[in-house]
């Protein structure tokens, strides 16, 4: 039955009913109404029922937030499941760290006063000299009964050959450790409460579906918290990367000082990865910082740059069952 023959139908009923007793003529007037204003009236009706459609079934209004809230409940599942776990494992660290000095300066800018160069001329992406160390660890990992320990082995110093038991990291700028247990800064259960997430995009990092995320710190929060962006697979909520937000990172005035002096824009890069998995626990396979600057012509100066990769992993416990 077409609608016109519905609302015929429908009238004929009710004027012939005793229904019309009862004060019906206002509604029998409506369905004398041209076809027209039926249309646009049945319109409206449908734009207010839609508004009353449950929010789930709507299309792009709230997928992003039911999809954050499987993440932040399943990343903070992962993060106490980190935090009971008990694992044993030692893996080859490679450190490479590059420290790279203007061409028109002889030492480091850090010791000289810039004040009086000419900005315009004052180009930092010349590179003048470049400083490369190298470093090979044995790293060990050890973490039971809530305690947790790390060690190196210095085994190889600019490829020269060197065994020196208890060596501390010998990169002259940036002191990292626990690279593990980054995760766990921003998404347990009780850091979750001090911060914001948000859904910025998704893509794919290195061939796999990815969900990234913003972590901002609630606006009601005086103190400084770490915060950033982190990947986390689309299918099972692993937690590939993050990268830290500079503005977040410890230290920092002593790069906005150097900043000064260099007139540039200081730019900084601190990114945890975790290309490893044993026993559904993440570790890192990878780790990036990158101190830079913008001068004036808005060319890139990177002054420091660390990379940390680890490798040859060999597990000897990876309990997550363990219950202290």
């Amino acid at each position: 039955m077409r609608g016109e023959d519905f609302i015929s139908h429908t009238s004929s009923l009710l004027h012939n009913s005793k229904i019309n007793k009862y004060r019906t003529v206002p509604f029998l007037n409506f369905i004398k109404m041209n076809k027209l204003t039926l249309r646009l009236l049945l319109f409206l009706i449908i734009l207010i029922l839609f508004q009353y459609i449950p929010a789930q079934d709507k299309p792009g209004i709230t997928a992003d937030k039911i999809k954050l809230a499987a993440i932040l409940k399943k990343t903070r599942e992962y993060c106490s499941k980190l935090e009971r776990a008990a694992f044993h494992f030692v893996s080859l660290e490679e450190v490479t760290e590059k420290i790279s000095i203007p061409e028109n300066l002889t030492q480091d800018i850090t010791a000289v006063n810039l004040r009086d160069l000419d900005r315009s001329s004052h180009r930092l992406t010349r590179t003048g000299k470049t400083d490369v160390n190298t470093f090979l660890y044995d790293y060990q990992l050890i973490k039971k009964e809530g305690q947790d320990e790390e060690t190196r082995i210095l085994l190889e110093k600019n490829r020269k050959k060197i065994h020196r038991k208890d060596a501390l990291l010998e990169i002259q700028q940036f002191r990292y450790e626990k690279l593990v247990f980054g995760p766990s800064g921003l998404l347990s259960q009780y850091w979750q409460r001090y911060y914001d997430y948000e859904i910025v995009r998704e893509e794919k990092l290195n061939g796999e579906k990815v969900v990234v995320i913003d972590a901002v710190p609630k606006a009601s929060l005086s103190e400084n918290y770490p915060f950033g962006k982190i990947w986390v697979r689309e299918n099972d909520f692993a937690i590939l990367k993050i990268e830290w937000d500079e503005k977040s990172l410890e230290g920092l005035q002593s790069i906005k000082e150097r900043a000064e002096r260099y007139r540039a824009e200081p730019r900084i890069t601190l990114i945890s990865e975790f290309g490893y998995e044993k026993n559904e626990i993440r570790f890192p396979s990878r780790f990036t910082f990158e101190e830079a600057y913008l001068d004036s012509k808005g060319e890139k100066f990177i002054r420091l740059e660390i990379i940390v990769v680890y490798r040859d992993y060999k597990f000897f416990t990876v309990d997550v069952d363990v219950k202290y």
